[in-house]
This record gives C-alpha cells, sequence and structure tokens, in this order.
C-alpha cells in the first residue's frame, strides 16, 4: 500500500511539474500584420438634412415607354449607419405613341442603410398621382441605390413600381439621377 502511495504522490508531483496548469493559460499567436479588424465608426458622406436632385428615366407600362424628367426635394436623417427620410418629386413625360404629355408628383418615404462608406441602399414606398386630365392614383414601391462623388453630391439609381388605386395599369419607373445635399 505504502508502494501504491508513493506511485501515486510521484504522479501527482510530475503531472504538476509538466504545465497542465499551464494548459489554462491562454495560446498567445504572434501575427506578423499591423491590420485591424474593420470596424464602423462613421462614415465619411453625412447623409443627413435637405436635398434637391434632378434625374431622368424610362416610364414602362404595357403600351410601351417613355423617358420621364424630372426634379425631387427630400429630407432625411441618419442615425449610426441607417437612415430615413421623405422626398417629394415632379416628373414631367412628354407625348409619345401610346402616351399623353403629362406631369406626375410622387410623395415617397425612405428607408436605408449604409453599406460601405460609399453606398446607400434604400427602400421607398409611398402615394403617385397623374397629374393630367384624367387623374390615376397610384401606391408606389421600390428602391434605389446611391453613391456619394463629393462632399454634397450623390449620383443615385431608383425603382418604383406603381400599383393602381382605382383604375389604369401598373407601372415602372426607373430614374437615374444627382442630388445635392445642404
Amino acid at each position: 500500500m505504502k508502494s501504491q502511495i508513493r506511485i501515486l504522490i510521484l504522479i501527482l508531483s510530475a503531472v504538476s511539474n509538466t504545465g497542465l496548469a499551464g494548459a489554462a493559460e491562454p495560446i498567445a499567436v504572434p501575427i506578423s500584420t499591423s491590420a485591424s479588424l474593420p470596424i464602423y465608426d462613421e462614415a465619411d458622406f453625412d447623409w443627413s438634412g435637405l436635398y434637391a436632385g434632378i434625374s431622368a428615366g424610362p416610364v414602362l407600362d404595357n403600351d410601351g415607354g417613355a423617358l420621364a424628367l424630372g426634379a425631387q426635394l427630400g429630407i432625411q436623417t441618419q442615425f449610426d449607419f441607417y437612415l430615413v427620410g421623405a422626398e417629394v418629386a415632379v416628373r414631367g413625360l412628354p407625348g409619345t405613341t401610346g402616351h399623353d404629355a403629362m406631369a406626375y408628383g410622387e410623395i415617397l418615404g425612405r428607408a436605408g442603410v449604409i453599406a460601405t462608406d460609399s453606398l446607400l441602399v434604400y427602400t421607398a414606398a409611398g402615394y403617385g398621382l397623374d397629374l393630367g386630365p384624367q387623374p390615376n392614383q397610384q401606391v408606389l414601391l421600390g428602391g434605389g441605390l446611391e453613391i456619394p462623388i463629393s462632399d454634397s453630391v450623390s449620383l443615385g439609381a431608383q425603382y418604383l413600381r406603381g400599383v393602381p388605386i382605382s383604375g389604369g395599369e401598373p407601372t415602372n419607373l426607373i430614374t437615374f439621377g444627382a442630388n445635392w445635399h445642404f
């Protein structure tokens, strides 16, 4: 029995001296680069505030398409990496085959995320109204992308699907434009 106790004591002393207790210590692995993890702190471009812009793009429906030229005015507020805002736009469509010349108004709510320092991705929903002799009301749903090209100018592309509230047919509006931020 004494020999078994001596063997047990020898085993315990050998185990404690070999560093099993050191296995609980953190393992440090040196790296040879000075790179750090990318942490979002704040975008260089400030999306908050008023903006005004111009845009152009096709309006597509079952009768074909027409080029719409327009102007927009909006306001938005940035919170960390997301933003919310509202926009009012007026677009003019010249008369073409299947279409009469008309003006079109939009009221949109926008919500988006700043995906990178130079890319805003947003969704939009709102109300559209033909301002011509036969008013056509639509619910507008869509989204877009915007990139800053200077401290106060951004370029963007937007798609809106117009779903008629009463009568009419669905439309698709694709616009490309520039916004000046104040």
